[in-house]
């Protein structure tokens, strides 16, 4: 999808399917980076929930603040994963998807606005209250520690809505500014 705005480009093609066993590995490999981020998403909502991935989730979501150079530096950090997929929206990078041992490993860039972090892509524009950025807690699992948004219940009922507890038998799209 292209507009004067959005560019959306897939590098190298790969069949979408669900995370598998190289899960975990993949998702440490987000500590390379060398600059603010934390575990999003799916990933997020699965591993506080549920203390696991979600079952039939098809990547890992990592978000990282926009700063200029975010996105030569997270190509370089992950060289050795195959770039599959990009967005940029008004010269700015937004999303950069990987592929490693079979598993996509998603990289979202949120760039600030005012008093909120925004996000624009194919899925629509998310737009999270920076407050929840601004001091990151640690979120223990059985795969290690990583950083994530704080109050963690408070992001995931902005994020989700307040039932985030309950599984939902659909996967949302970005439709509203939060």
């Amino acid at each position: 999808m292209n507009t004067s705005e959005t560019i959306i480009k897939t590098h190298n093609p790969f069949k979408i399917k669900p995370l598998n066993g190289n899960a975990p590995r993949v998702l440490k490999m987000a500590r390379r980076l060398n600059t603010k981020y934390w575990i999003a998403a799916g990933t997020l909502l699965g591993l506080y929930r549920d203390g696991d991935f979600i079952k039939g989730d098809t990547d890992i979501d990592i978000e990282v603040e926009g700063y200029g150079g975010v996105y030569s530096d997270t190509i370089k950090t992950f060289s050795d994963m195959t770039l599959i997929r990009t967005v940029h929206k008004n010269n700015k990078p937004m999303q950069i998807a990987f592929v490693h041992l079979d598993c996509i490993f998603d990289v979202y860039v949120f760039w600030h606005e005012g008093d909120f972090m925004v996000n624009h892509n194919d899925c629509g524009k998310m737009q999270v209250p920076a407050r929840f950025y601004k001091d990151l807690a640690i979120l223990r699992t059985k795969y290690g520690d990583f950083p994530c948004p704080d109050p963690l219940d408070d992001y995931l009922a902005v994020r989700y809505g307040e039932n985030w507890e309950t599984p939902a038998n659909h996967k949302g799209l970005y439709t509203h500014a939060i």
